[in-house]
């Protein structure tokens, strides 16, 4: 299956080291990939419908995440 191009590559690996900054690590590389969205530009409607609700998922997911980590980091 073909997939439309992403605004940026997501991160496959994260630094698992069990240290103080380990949970926010893992927080940023779940930010990073959710600000990765699905370029569907060009695309029947039927297709880009699915992938709009995807990106909207993830712009939730970034909000929530950016959230976490501010109360993390205060």
């Amino acid at each position: 299956m073909d997939l439309p191009k992403l605004t940026k590559e997501p991160l496959q690996h994260v630094d698992g080291t069990p240290n103080e900054g380990y949970v926010l690590r893992i927080l940023r590389a779940h930010l990073h990939n959710a600000e990765c969205s699905w370029e569907v530009h060009g695309l029947p409607e039927e297709e880009s419908k699915f992938y709009d609700i995807m990106n909207e998922h993830n712009r939730q997911r970034v909000e929530l995440l950016k959230k976490a980590i501010k109360i993390l980091t205060q």
